[in-house]
C-alpha cells in the first residue's frame, strides 16, 4: 500500500518555519540588545564558511538516522524513549570492538563495527519489546530506564576504566586511523555517514510500504485488534519495530564514532535520542520527510549555537524557537494518539 501524504505536507512544513522565524524576528527586539546582528548571526549559522557547512550536512545524515529510529517505532505503535541510551551504547561498542582488533583491514573493521553497533541497540530496545510481550510492560517506562541506567554506566566506564589517561578529555582512547570514514568536505567531520543516511531512507521506505513484513508492522501500529483478526502475528510486532528502532540508533553512535570523535566521549552523543523523536514528528512519521525535518530542526540548532556565539543569543530562546517550530509543525499531527486497551494499542493517523 503507497502513502502519498508526504507531497502534501511540505506546504504545512514551510509554512510553520515561516512563522517561527516571523515569531523570532518580532521577539528579537525585546530580547536582544542587537537583534540585526543577532538575526544574521541565525540564519547565516550553516553558511558561515565551508567548516560549518560540513559540520551542518554531518549532523543531518546522523539525525536523519535517529529519526529513521523512531518513525519506524511510532508506524509499530510502539514507543521507544531509550534512543539516549541506544545511541551512547552503540558509540561504546564501537569503540571497544575496533580496539580490540587494530589490526583489522579497514573496510572488514568498519562493517563489523557497523554490525556491532545495530546489534547492541537492537539488543537494548527489543529487550523492552520482549517484555513487552511476555509481561505486557509498557516500552516506555522499560526502555527509557533502561537507557537511563546505561547512561550513567557508560558515563563511569569512559571516565574510570575505559578513560585514555594520554587524554584532557572524558574519553576513550581513540580508534586506528584505518578504521575513520573518508572526511568528503575536510576540515569539516562530513563524511559516508550522511549518504548511508539518505540510503537508509530509501531503504525504510521500501520495507514500510512494499514489504508483508512492513505493511504488518504497520497494520499493527494502527490497530493491533484488527490486525490480529486479520491473521497478523500481532506478538512479534512487539519486538520487531523496537529492535529496528534500536538498531538504527546504535548505528547512529556507531557512525558518530568512525565519522566524527574516532573515540567515545563522555555526554558526546547527548541529545541524539530526545531529538530523533522530535524530527520524527516533524516529518509526520514518514520516511520520505525525513531528510527535510532533519534539515529543518538541524539548522535552527545550527542557527541558534551559531547566534550564541557571534551574539547576545541565550540558549533558553534556541529552545524556544525550536519548541515553536516543533509545536506549529506538528499542530495538524495531533491524531498520532495512543489509546489503550485491552489487549492491544491504537494509534490512528489523522490528515
Amino acid at each position: 500500500m503507497h502513502d502519498t501524504r508526504p507531497a502534501s505536507t511540505f506546504l504545512s512544513i514551510g509554512v510553520a518555519i515561516a512563522a517561527a522565524i516571523l515569531v523570532m524576528i518580532i521577539a528579537l527586539p525585546m530580547l536582544s540588545d542587537s537583534p540585526a546582528r543577532t538575526l544574521s548571526a541565525f540564519l547565516m549559522g550553516p553558511f558561515r564558511n565551508w567548516f560549518y557547512m560540513g559540520n551542518f550536512l554531518n549532523r543531518v545524515g546522523l539525525y536523519i538516522i535517529a529519526g529513521l529510529a523512531m518513525v519506524i517505532a511510532f508506524q509499530g505503535g510502539m514507543f521507544n524513549l531509550g534512543g539516549e541510551g541506544q545511541v551512547y551504547a552503540g558509540a561504546l561498542s564501537t569503540t571497544i570492538f575496533l580496539l580490540s582488533v587494530p589490526k583489522l583491514i579497514g573496510p572488514v573493521g568498519v562493517i563489523g563495527a557497523v554490525c556491532v553497533a545495530a546489534g547492541t541497540g537492537a539488543l537494548i530496545a527489543g529487550l523492552s519489546g520482549l517484555l513487552k510481550m511476555k509481561w505486557n510492560t509498557d516500552e516506555l517506562i522499560s526502555s527509557f530506564l533502561l537507557s537511563s541506567s546505561l547512561v550513567y554506566s557508560i558515563d563511569y566506564l569512559v571516565s574510570g576504566p575505559l578513560r585514555n589517561a594520554e587524554s584532557f578529555l572524558l574519553s576513550s582512547s581513540e580508534i586506528a586511523r584505518q578504521f575513520r570514514l573518508p572526511q568528503l568536505l575536510p576540515p569539516s567531520h562530513l563524511n559516508l555517514s550522511l549518504l548511508a543516511a539518505v540510503l537508509l531512507i530509501g531503504l525504510g521506505y521500501k520495507y514500510l510500504f512494499h514489504t508483508s513484513s512492513g505493511y504488518e508492522l504497520r497494520m499493527t501500529g494502527l490497530n493491533r485488534e484488527f490486525a490480529r483478526y486479520g491473521g497478523i502475528p500481532v506478538q512479534r510486532y512487539y519486538v520487531i519495530p523496537m529492535a529496528l528502532s534500536g538498531g538504527l540508533y546504535g548505528l547512529a553512535g556507531g557512525l558518530y564514532v568512525l565519522g566524527t570523535s574516532f573515540a567515545t566521549m563522555q555526554g558526546s552523543t547527548s541529545g541524539m535520542g530526545w531529538n530523533g523523536i522530535a524530527i520524527a514528528l516533524i516529518a509526520r512519521i514518514h520516511p520520505l520527510l525525513l531528510l527535510p525535518a532533519a534539515i529543518i530542526f538541524t539548522y535552527l540548532e545550527f542557527g541558534a549555537e551559531n547566534a550564541m556565539i557571534y551574539a547576545d543569543f541565550s540558549f533558553e530562546f534556541g529552545a524556544v524557537l525550536q519548541a515553536i517550530v516543533l509545536f506549529l509543525v506538528t499542530a495538524r499531527f495531533s491524531g498520532f494518539r495512543v489509546l489503550r486497551k485491552k489487549g492491544g494499542r491504537h494509534a490512528a493517523l489523522d490528515s
